[in-house]
């Protein structure tokens, strides 16, 4: 199949570029700008917001992953507006292309259970995807992605809790828990998940559902971070601050991962202890490298 992923130079979005070109696909990129891709790739530059850039990019793909859009929490409840833009005004870009040029669409999203914006506009386009899918027949599936992590993820920008904890423990520096650090995640191995997103294309039944996709176990985030302590033989202290702004305390998160098991026939296999080590030999490899992990992808 022709594959397009927008958003494709994201963490998540390289490593199911390799899935899909595994898989024999020809993938296609869309983002705003290009980056260097494991596998050989076309590349489509072009802003989300741009419906003429999207309809083009679209046109000739069997299928679209659409994992474009801008992300955080805290960091968009002052720039509200312009996740709404970005996240859901982009997403209707792609899915008026996908209805025109009578592709199929996957999009990426998340478990939405707190009150902020990017979980609005995350939920509003999955309200979208099911409406374009009842009321126009568009072919649409949804994934909700727990906490990928592994290999290649950034270090700055938006805060993700893996490479965080991990950079910190290799340094001996304070490791931030936010509130109490009794909430939960469900962390998956960023090449598994990337493996059941990319069987959802070749699964017809995927379409027109929602699918979770996560080890369906719950890990909370004082376990996490004392977990990399011991793996890294840190001397780090955990550095207890306020809940950040649009996240909710003592929240528990954890995937329910039946439907990924009955339609993908995927059962995640890599513990989170064993990935955990894999993606510590990353970073510090990038360390003993003095490679810059601020901006490595």
């Amino acid at each position: 199949m022709k594959i397009l992923v927008t958003g494709g130079s994201g963490f998540i979005g390289r490593h199911l570029i390799e899935a899909l070109y595994r898989k024999g696909h020809q993938v296609s990129t869309f983002d705003h700008h290009p980056t260097q891709q494991q596998v050989p790739v076309d590349h489509f530059q072009g802003d989300i917001r741009d419906e003429d850039a999207v309809r083009k990019a679209v046109a000739g793909h069997d299928v679209v992953y659409h994992l474009a859009g801008i992300l955080g929490t805290h960091e968009l409840m002052e720039i509200m507006k312009k996740a709404v833009e970005i996240n859901v005004i982009g997403t209707l870009n792609v899915l008026d292309a996908v209805q025109k040029h009578d592709a199929r669409m996957v999009l990426a999203s998340k478990p939405n259970i707190w009150l902020n914006t990017y979980s609005l506009t995350k939920e509003m386009d999955e309200k979208f995807c099911l409406m374009f899918n009842r009321e126009f027949g568009t072919p649409v599936a949804i994934v909700k992605w727990y906490n990928a992590y592994g290999p290649r993820q950034k270090t700055h920008g938006v805060q993700k809790a893996v490479p965080t904890f991990i950079m910190r423990a290799l340094k001996n520096e304070p490791i931030p828990i936010f509130g109490n650090g009794h909430q939960t995640a469900d962390f998956i191995y960023v090449t598994e998940l990337a493996e059941a997103t990319a069987r959802v294309a070749e699964e017809p039944g995927c379409f027109g559902r929602i699918i979770e996709i996560g080890m369906g176990k719950e890990t909370t985030v004082n376990e996490l971070a004392n977990l990399i302590i011991s793996l890294t033989g840190s001397h780090s202290q955990l550095d207890y601050l306020p809940m950040r702004s649009g996240e909710t305390p003592d929240s528990k998160v954890f995937a329910d991962c039946q439907t990924m098991h009955d339609l993908l026939g995927f059962y995640p296999q890599i513990e989170l202890e064993d990935g955990l080590k894999q993606t510590i030999s990353y970073y510090q490899e990038l360390l003993a490298n003095k490679v810059d992990v601020a901006q490595k992808r």
